[in-house]
């Protein structure tokens, strides 16, 4: 069974159909790939998958439970945690508090003890340990640790939101356009980190523009064209697809 199964997929903006029945799967120790140009339906799909956009119609099942009606912070809370397009780190919290967002995520809500204060409660030893292994992970985040999360650098605050992810315990992580607006060496920086995910066996669904860094990182891709899938299989297939050549890679 597929860590993630979506089926026939439709999601509408109003009168406009912006994903046209899409089925796709994410199997348990992949990394997925959905590419495709600016409007094809990317992150329209991860906001749906992650209880943020409600289906049209369509069915989404995730470790074995149909999930395509529950909240998004119960699906944050059953493993399934996504990485947003623009990082949206909390800019006016230190880095240490972003990833203690994080690490709440898992057992008291995403945002738990700052919305909530009167229901604060004390991170245990085992949500210190994790922080301690994202700064082990991340240097450059632990020398900043008290630095607002507004002033560090693009690349950091990627960092920083695929830290805050990962203490959260995913079973699977969505990284929606991860290299969005990153300088080149800041991009490359930031697929090392992927692929040192997948290396460690981490489940990863990845929307990118950049289709040529992210298939060279995935094990399998779907093409998004208008809301639909128009091609699919393993990157290394779609790396040499004359199509996908013309159309995404130049």
């Amino acid at each position: 069974m597929a860590l993630l199964s979506v089926t026939d997929l439709e999601v509408r903006y109003g009168m406009i159909l912006a994903l046209r029945g899409i089925s796709f799967k994410v199997e348990n120790g992949q990394v997925v790939c959905l590419i495709g140009a600016n409007g094809a339906g990317k992150s329209t799909t991860l906001n749906t998958i992650s209880g943020l956009l409600k289906p049209y119609a369509g069915k989404i099942e995730f470790d074995g439970r149909d999930i395509t009606k529950w909240r998004p912070d119960r699906i944050c809370k059953a493993g399934l945690v996504q990485v947003p397009e623009g990082r949206q780190v909390i800019a006016t919290m230190s880095v240490q508090e972003n990833l203690e967002m994080g690490a709440y995520a898992r057992s008291g809500g995403w945002l738990g003890p700052y919305l909530h204060p009167q229901k604060a409660r004390k991170l245990s030893e085992e949500q210190r340990y994790d922080i301690e292994m994202v700064f082990k992970r991340f240097p450059r985040l632990q020398e900043r640790r008290y630095q607002k999360a507004g002033s560090l650098s693009g690349g950091e605050q990627q960092m920083l939101a695929v830290g805050r992810a990962l203490l959260a315990r995913p079973k699977l992580m969505m990284l929606d356009e991860p290299s969005m607006g990153l300088a080149p060496v800041l991009v490359n920086e930031v697929f090392s980190i992927i692929k040192d995910l997948k290396a460690e066996g981490k489940t990863i669904l990845l929307v990118e523009q950049n289709a040529r860094k992210a298939l060279e990182v995935a094990d399998y891709a779907y093409v998004l064209e208008r809301g639909q899938i128009i091609k699919s299989g393993p990157a290394e297939t779609l790396r040499n697809d004359e199509q996908v050549i013309a159309a995404y890679l130049g």
